[in-house]
């Protein structure tokens, strides 16, 4: 009977529209159910076709510019979802629909896709189409309650997830896992979900990802995002807090499901006294600790000049710009094109200044022709997206003077699919002479290319939807640098914790500082607050935004005997690995010989290449592709080698190698048993250091939180010789689980950043 019922409803709409509502005819369109559109896969059977179909209006972004609509009776097959999302809703005419309103909508089937993400199947253009409301004050359909949830597959997530896309869901009584970031999302767990296995620990409400063996880890599909997109405030939570109840729509955004609520019952709970962090354990008589303090940055703008763009900078136009088509394609600058294109957010047109060639076309690399005399600037004079490494830039000079890249600070900065920030960084190092092209590529290019090449980067990778930028000089800190009082509170708060929360320790080893001097900024507030003596060391490195490791030490219980950058010329690969010619320059490591009770420590400062630029762990890619990790096990494989230099000397050696190295203490899926901290233990007959994590509890084994997963990526690795000294080590948890708003708040040191701090505790004995 429900089923009659819906099809007397659609054929009255049907005739409806074919009486002339709307702008266009629409005997031709097919008229569709929502499960139709959505189909039984992720992709929908009517992607790029214009359809007519209805729903009852369920959720409206708070912005009122999109809304979801799902179909009243469904068709009750588990595997098609009921629901979909619907763009542009404020582009409709008045009166626009609201929650209740059954609505026809005839629009064009997208399937929503950003680089390797999921894709997103939406109603698009509605506004250019016949559209209706049919009734107001409908019943919605009833959510659908999520109860036991996949908990170790991702593919078995992907298809559960995916079978409920844009439809009201509901969750009851769920703890708060992931407290709530600066995105306005939280995660939390289905009662039926919350219990000790699969990664979820009671005592810490916490849930990590969890090492099998054997490549074998739990990245935790069962974690529900929960997002703000319908609400006029986000609902700020904490692990600990609880989810009474929750409705809401399924949405699918940046490589996450999640649900947009539409009514929520939350009980939080009041935060912890200061200091928040616990220690257990001796105290012994020396402190270290590693601590990445979050783009601690001066209010100094370091703006570099663009040069030339080639494409539209946090634009992405699906598969490539054109024509000529940027994808599998060679594009040449016209001779007449004098000046680079220094508009790097404009819209891109490569039919005004690029000539297609097709793909892994070399013909004429290595040279241009111009009618320049002279060019005003340097510009990208070839650029090549050809199959598997065939990825090269050409930069041509036709100023009348001999350009310094190295001296002048040259980049290419890659930014991948839309994105805003840089995905990867070449350092242009050389000289372009006047009437000259300076050839960059990958390094397995083909050897047509490599025979022209006047520079290699494993970070020249690219396709046709991703924008190059020719870049001179500064760094890119526009998006870090902040504002006098966001500073101040900055420093404020984390001040307090190295006071509060770090309880002054001889040494902490930082990571994400601009520069040595605002370093001793904070190092001066914790001297003027507490009487200590710190003092800050760091130096330049390649990174694109500018920031370094350092150290900040109290000199009146330490000394510092020498400190240094790791550079080729003490240790191989550092420019592969950190330098000009990896695939994303930055952060080259610090050494410290300190002085401590008359003995030598040696430490080994980092911060690796982040996860940034990876595959979403729900997209299309499964296992789910690592690029970054590459980087990592290089710049892990240079430290150790740096290490095993000072064993050659004396394997006895008190040394530590700590900091941020963003990666797990195992392997991942695919990556084989060398992961970057295996590597850094060493193997063989290499002397092992050892890794002070293992000494944490496993439910506080956690230093970030990434979407709800809680993490370890901050490390503190020591030699056998200083092992012997060891006596205690804490996580100290006091950032990572707490809400990114009390980021903003002077008067606690909760969240002074968004990792937590790793302590050593040692005690080292007066050697005279």
């Amino acid at each position: 009977m429900e089923g009659l019922r819906r099809s007397a409803v659609l054929a009255v709409v049907f005739v409806f529209l074919l009486a002339g509502v709307g702008s266009q005819g629409v005997s031709a369109l097919p008229t569709v159910t929502i499960m139709e559109v959505q189909g039984d896969g992720l992709y929908s059977p009517y992607a790029g076709q214009t359809v007519s179909t209805m729903g009852v209006v369920t959720a409206v972004s708070d912005n009122g510019r999109d809304m979801w609509i799902q179909d009243v009776a469904g068709d009750g097959d588990p595997a098609t979802s009921d629901g979909i999302f619907v763009d542009d809703r404020d582009r409709l005419p008045d009166p626009k629909p609201v929650v209740g309103d059954l609505v026809s909508v005839t629009a064009d089937v997208q399937d929503q896709q950003f680089g390797t993400q999921l894709p997103r199947t939406i109603l698009n253009n509605p506004d250019d189409n016949p559209f209706s409301i049919i009734s107001s004050g409908n019943s919605l359909p009833a959510p659908v309650s999520l109860g036991t949830l996949p908990d170790f597959s991702i593919t078995e997530g992907i298809d559960f997830w995916a079978s409920l896309e844009g439809m009201l869901v509901d969750v009851d009584n769920a703890p708060v896992v992931g407290a709530t970031s600066r995105f306005g999302e939280f995660v939390m767990l289905t009662k039926d979900n919350a219990v000790p296995s699969s990664g979820f620990f009671p005592q810490t409400q916490q849930i990590l990802v969890t090492d099998y063996g054997s490549e074998v880890v739990d990245y935790n599909p069962e974690r529900v995002m929960v997002d703000d997109q319908t609400l006029a405030d986000a609902i700020v939570v904490r692990p600990g807090d609880r989810v009474r109840s929750l409705v809401g729509v399924l949405d699918y955004t940046f490589g996450n499901y999640k649900i947009q609520p539409t009514d929520y019952d939350v009980k939080s709970h009041k935060l912890p006294s200061i200091p928040a962090s616990t220690r257990s354990g001796g105290f012994g008589n020396t402190v270290i600790t590693t601590y990445n303090v979050e783009n601690l940055f001066d209010l100094i703008l370091n703006t570099p000049e663009t040069v030339d763009a080639f494409g539209e900078v946090g634009y992405d136009p699906g598969s490539s710009w054109g024509p000529p088509s940027t994808r599998d394609n060679t594009l040449r600058r016209k001779p007449d094109v004098c000046t680079g294109r220094t508009a790097q957010f404009d819209p891109f047109d490569p039919s005004v200044e690029w000539d297609g060639f097709g793909n892994n076309n070399f013909d004429d690399l290595g040279q241009h022709t111009s009618n320049c005399n002279p060019a005003s600037s340097i510009f990208i004079s070839e650029y090549g997206e050809g199959s598997f490494f065939n990825k090269v830039v050409e930069i041509y000079n036709g100023t009348g003077d001999t350009v310094n890249l190295s001296a002048d600070g040259y980049a290419i900065d890659i930014y991948f699919n839309g994105n805003t920030s840089v995905g990867r960084t070449i350092q242009l190092a050389g000289t372009l002479a006047d009437g000259d092209v300076f050839v960059v590529s990958h390094p397995d290019a083909d050897g047509a290319i490599l025979a022209v090449a006047d520079q290699t980067s494993s970070g020249v990778l690219f396709n046709g939807d991703d924008a190059v930028v020719l870049r001179k000089g500064g760094k890119d800190d526009g998006g870090s640098t902040p504002e006098p009082e966001e500073l101040e509170i900055q420093l404020t708060k984390l001040a307090m914790a190295i006071e509060l929360e770090l309880d002054l320790p001889e040494i902490i080893v930082v990571q994400e500082i601009e520069n040595q001097e605002i370093a001793q900024v904070l190092a001066d507030i914790v001297n003027s607050m507490t009487g200590t003596a710190y003092v800050a060391t760091s130096f330049e490195t390649s990174d694109g935004r500018g920031i370094e490791p350092g150290f900040l030490w109290d000199e009146d219980r330490v000394d510092l005997l020498e400190a240094f950058q790791l550079t080729d010329e003490i240790v191989d690969g550092v420019s592969e690995a950190f330098g000009a010619d990896s695939a994303s320059p930055g952060r080259e490591p610090i050494v410290g010989l300190f002085d401590i009770n008359g003995n030598v420590v040696t430490i080994v400062g980092n911060h690796f290449k982040s996860k940034g630029g990876d595959d979403p762990i729900f997209g299309v890619n499964q296992p789910f592709t690592r690029i970054t990790e590459v980087q990592r096990k290089l710049q892990a494989q240079v430290v150790r080698d740096f290490v095993n230099l000072i064993f050659d000397e004396d394997e006895d050696a008190m040394v530590m190698v700590t900091g941020d190295f963003n990666d797990f203490a195992f392997s991942e899926p695919g990556e084989g048993p060398d992961n970057p901290i295996a590597i850094m233990e060493g193997s063989g007959d290499e002397v092992p250091l050892y890794n002070l994590v293992a000494e944490e509890k496993e439910a506080e084994r956690f230093t970030f939180v990434f979407d709800g997963n809680s993490q370890v990526l901050d490390h503190m690795l020591i030699s056998p010789a200083l092992l012997e000294t060891f006596v205690a080590a804490d996580m100290l948890h006091f950032d990572a689980g707490f809400p990114s708003d009390l980021g903003s708040d002077p008067t606690t040191p909760l969240r002074a950043s968004d990792h937590d701090p790793l302590e050593g505790r040692f005690k080292i004995q007066l050697n005279n």
